[in-house]
């Protein structure tokens, strides 16, 4: 267990309002002589600010990663794109380009374990790739070829689900990667494409997207099966 040095508890007559943001700690109030424990959380509506404008502008894309810490891969502008773009929190620099140029495709993992799966050409794709920071290798194909589809996870375990394929028709099958190849997982509730997704290959959630109506219905995904949230056709 960690021991509180002296140092560590500052003495301040009125709470801090820089040392506590978004954490705990603990200070002395020299106001009322006693020690407080305070934590400082986000509270109300966050705020967006400006970042680093992409290198190539492109729509249909997808990526991965963190705020300070991502990529973003593929896309489409007056046609395929397979440059990969990493963030650094500030700006975008370029990456090594995906082996199939695609778009409306699925990313996942990190910017130096990251995964992107299905979309379309003039078809719908299947192949998986991995990128290690510098370059993409071929991973396992989908089961179901699709565009868009969505998921998250990591590259050794990625879900994704739903999408549409060459006939035009949603689908509602989820699939599972374990690194090196796909497995069925339990079908959606309401197929459809254009979606998000977010979380684990074991806790996993979807919201929105289209069929023949715009969708507000979200699902959970708990590895066997999903569970409805709430869904207004």
């Amino acid at each position: 267990m960690a021991k509180l040095q002296s140092s560590e508890i500052v003495g301040v007559a009125n709470r801090p309002a820089t040392i506590c943001s978004n954490t705990m700690c603990i200070w002395f109030d020299t106001t009322n002589l006693k020690t407080v424990i305070s934590y400082c959380g986000y509270s109300g509506a966050g705020t967006w600010s400006a970042g680093g404008a992409l290198i190539t502008g492109r729509g249909y894309i997808k990526g991965a990663g963190t705020q300070n810490e991502a990529f973003v891969a593929g896309g489409y502008t007056n046609g395929q794109l397979s440059c990969t773009e990493e963030y650094n929190g500030t700006s975008w620099s370029a990456g090594g380009a995906l082996i199939t140029a695609r778009n409306a495709l699925i990313g996942a993992g990190t910017q130096n374990e990251g995964l992107v799966a299905g979309g379309a050409t003039s078809v719908s794709l299947s192949c998986t790739e991995e990128y290690n920071g510098t370059s993409w290798a071929a991973g396992g194909a989908l089961i179901t070829a699709r565009l868009g589809l969505t998921g998250a996870g990591t590259q050794n375990e990625t879900f994704v689900t739903a999408g549409y394929t060459n006939s035009s028709a949603s689908v509602s099958c989820t699939e599972e990667y374990n690194g090196t190849s796909w497995s069925v997982g339990t079908a959606l509730i309401t197929p459809r494409y254009t979606f998000a997704g977010a979380g684990s290959q074991g806790a996993g959630l979807v919201a929105g997207g289209v069929t023949n109506v715009i969708l507000s219905c979200t699902e959970e995904y708990l590895k066997s099966s999903y569970t409805i949230v709430d869904c207004i056709l």
